[in-house]
């Protein structure tokens, strides 16, 4: 399901594609009072709407984000989004221990986000031969 963010609620840039992240629901009530609440746990992210400029190599602001989520959790998502306004919260990615469960009924448990090691090509060149190693 696709969220709608600004800087400040898509955690300033820092959701990226198989990150993880809670998702926190501010919902305004009678007497300027507001109640907030964590509505679902250890949501992985799926996408994000960002564009890169080459020219300067700076991130235009997340717009979008798209979240892995049953349809229990999709509902509850939705439901948030219309009683106010929500917020992702960052997980951190080297924790360990078995994951919480969403907070929701029927919620599935993921893994946490654990950094693939980036492989990367060396560049040999011997006399006129070039060759790629990974």
């Amino acid at each position: 399901m696709a969220v709608r963010v600004d800087e400040v609620t898509g955690v300033g840039g820092f959701v990226l594609p198989e990150t993880y992240v809670d998702v926190i629901n501010v919902e305004n009530l009678k007497n300027n009072r507001k109640e907030v609440r964590t509505i679902l746990r250890n949501i992985r992210v799926l996408a994000i709407a960002q564009e890169t400029y080459v020219e300067n190599g700076k991130a235009k602001v997340v717009k979008t984000v798209t979240l892995e989520v049953t349809p229990r959790q999709a509902e509850t998502l939705a439901l948030g989004t219309h009683e106010g306004s929500i917020n992702l919260v960052l997980r951190n990615p080297m924790e360990r221990g078995p994951a919480p469960q969403a907070v929701v009924a029927g919620g599935v448990i993921h893994p946490f986000y654990r950094p693939r090691p980036n492989p990367f090509n060396v560049g040999v060149i011997r006399r006129s031969k070039r060759k790629s190693i990974s």
